[in-house]
């Protein structure tokens, strides 16, 4: 679940959505805030939290373009609150958040 965790818009309930690409479907992930009344209840993980959730493209509707971002994947975990200061500082040892647009990631054939 570690890695660099790029912004590709933002959703007008939760804020910024960052997504890890991977060209592996099962590695692909989200970090999203945890929305009360918007999102499913999520056991462990309060109001305004942040989560990884694995990517799901049959569910996932994801139009930043429109503000919207319905994610549908299951919740792998629930990060406490200080995580979005710590990855965006670069102290956290889990995850790096970028402040700017990421690269595709290879997926060339010889991979």
């Amino acid at each position: 679940l570690g890695g660099k965790y790029c912004p590709i818009g933002a959703d007008k309930h939760r804020g910024i959505v960052y997504l890890k690409k991977s060209s592996e479907l099962e590695r692909t992930v989200y970090l999203v805030q945890h929305v009360a009344g918007v999102d499913p209840p999520v056991e462990d993980c309060d109001d305004g939290q942040y989560m990884l959730r694995a990517a799901d493209p049959e569910a996932d509707v994801v139009q930043v373009d429109k503000g919207h971002v319905q994610l549908r994947g299951e919740v792998l975990v629930c990060l406490d609150q200080d995580f979005a200061k710590t990855a965006a500082s670069g102290t956290n040892t889990l995850a790096a958040l970028s402040t700017t647009s990421c690269p595709a990631p290879n997926v060339s054939a010889s991979m």
